[in-house]
């Protein structure tokens, strides 16, 4: 709870401790683990945040918040061959996460002279919002 309060905060340096500690007592957490990328993230560290967050992954290779995150500093270094790599991968395990569909769903066809559309909504710029969607 304590991690949770100070990332609330913002005060990141005191969340990173509480992670590190959390990774003590049990080392074998990716969660924890990826809890301490997550604070070296919030302070744009990006090379720790990638350092930690690959202690993750080695933890468990499919721990989508891990990937999530490693897509997320990348981008922000301008890596955009990983940031594609760790992005592809945590949409790739999202999608098989949801189950198969057990009737086959037929579209509507559009009106005479019309469209379909797809739509997406973007809260702002922040680049959690914008990077997924790209």
């Amino acid at each position: 709870q304590a991690y949770h309060s100070f990332i609330e905060e913002e005060n990141y340096e005191e969340a990173l401790k509480r992670a590190e500690i959390l990774c003590l007592l049990n080392p074998q957490s990716a969660e924890f683990h990826h809890k301490v990328a997550y604070a070296y993230l919030k302070q744009l560290k990006w090379e720790k945040a990638i350092e930690a967050e690959m202690k993750t992954l080695e933890l468990d290779s499919t721990y989508i918040p891990a990937l999530d995150l490693l897509a997320h500093a990348y981008g922000a270094l301008d890596n955009w061959e990983k940031t594609g790599f760790y992005g592809h991968q945590a949409l790739v395990l999202k999608d098989k996460a949801i189950p198969d569909l057990e009737h086959e769903i037929i579209p509507i066809p559009a009106p005479k002279n019309g469209k379909r559309i797809i739509s997406f909504s973007l809260f702002g710029n922040n680049s959690k919002y914008i990077e997924p969607a790209v």
